[in-house]
């Protein structure tokens, strides 16, 4: 889904690195590639990258979701100011540390270094953003076979739409939104308070256009605000490997007039498979094999989730004993390959023996002596 590269080979850690030593290894990056102190034509791109990398992994609950999805996890849930929100005060405290404490908060500061970076203030920076419509839950179960291969999913979903009569405007056909007259298109209001010998100036969203910096003259008359209850079909692939957990699928959760659309969550539930049991990548089988096969040694086939697989039960093995098939597991996100399928020996003791039965294996028994 993302040709990104993994966050943690971009901070060169492990995934069991702690965070203690996460945030070395970005301070160690970041003052190798910081703009400021590298001005080759690459460094901006790898200070971007490492510090995205840094806002993700530094943050328990978005590292537990890259961690189970991947970029897909991270990407599909949170825009870019979603992923450095709440981190401003972290970069801060690092970054002030690389330069000296030299008070670069203000004009040519950190802000404006992502503000160049990132195409804008990300919250957790400053800045204002617009309002983010619910998200929608969906769950749904998935077989085994499901997890090796992945599934087209195919949804319709009940939800906001867009009004047919005004295409998601909300303005009268024929007309359109103009510019807010309050904050004259800027979505925002400047307010200045004197206090003594000093001025205070706040930003706040302006009231009248609610930070849009646009509004309606002339309202749709279906809709009002642009958007009607409806349905839309979507379809959607799960991915090969995935495990119980929530898959995200950006903006197609609720939308709300002139705001940004929540996500859809796609709850999966991997259900019990009537042979298998599944660790991870890794996937276990029992065989079960008589006394005599485990002791004279016999080939036999076992299931595999692709068909059937020729295994060799050699001579003398003993009970719980586990034979690997390489490659027959299943693949997971962030790894190469597939995992292995285990097949673990049970011997069958039969129960209840007749008198010439008991009388072979006491033969046998004292041939051993």
């Amino acid at each position: 889904m993302s040709a990104k590269r993994d966050y943690y080979e971009v901070l060169g850690v492990s995934k069991n690195t702690a965070l203690n030593e996460i945030k070395a290894q970005y301070r160690k990056s970041a003052l190798k590639f910081h703009p400021d102190r590298n001005k080759s034509p690459e460094a901006a791109e790898h200070f971007k990258e490492i510090s995205e990398a840094y806002a993700v992994l530094s943050d328990p609950k978005k590292r537990q979701l890259y961690d189970q999805h991947g970029h897909a996890g991270v990407d599909g849930r949170y825009s870019t100011e979603d992923i450095f929100r709440g981190a401003g005060a972290n970069f801060d405290d690092i970054l002030s540390g690389l330069f000296g404490g030299r008070g670069r908060r203000t004009t040519g500061g950190f802000d404006s270094i992502f503000e160049n970076l990132f195409g804008g203030r990300a919250q957790g920076f400053g800045g204002f953003g617009r309002q983010r419509g619910s998200d929608l839950l969906h769950e749904t179960f998935v077989s085994l076979e499901d997890v090796l291969d992945g599934k087209r999913m195919e949804l319709d979903l009940q939800k906001n739409v867009d009004c047919p009569d005004c295409n998601g405007s909300g303005c009268f056909p024929g007309t359109s939104k103009i510019k807010c007259s309050d904050c004259h298109g800027q979505g925002q209001v400047r307010i200045s308070r004197n206090m003594g010998f000093s001025t205070f100036v706040t930003v706040q969203p302006c009231r009248k256009c609610g930070g849009q910096g646009t509004v309606i003259e002339k309202p749709c008359k279906k809709c009002k605000l642009g958007k009607v209850k409806g349905t839309k079909h979507i379809s959607f692939e799960l991915p090969a490997g995935i495990d119980n957990g929530d898959y995200v699928i950006s903006g197609e959760g609720e939308s709300i007039p002139d705001g940004v659309s929540g996500d859809l969550i796609i709850r999966v539930n991997v259900q019990p498979h009537p042979k298998f049991k599944r660790d991870g990548r890794d996937i276990f089988y029992d065989a079960q094999i008589s006394m005599m096969d485990a002791s004279l040694g016999k080939n036999l086939e076992v299931p595999t989730l692709e068909g059937f697989s020729k295994i060799t039960v050699e001579p003398g093995s003993q009970p719980n004993a586990i034979i690997k098939l390489k490659g027959k597991g299943l693949s997971g996100r962030g790894f190469r390959g597939r995992g292995d399928q285990y097949v673990r020996f049970v011997v069958n003791i039969p129960k209840k023996l007749n008198r010439h039965q008991k009388d072979l294996l006491k033969d046998l028994e004292d041939s051993f002596d």
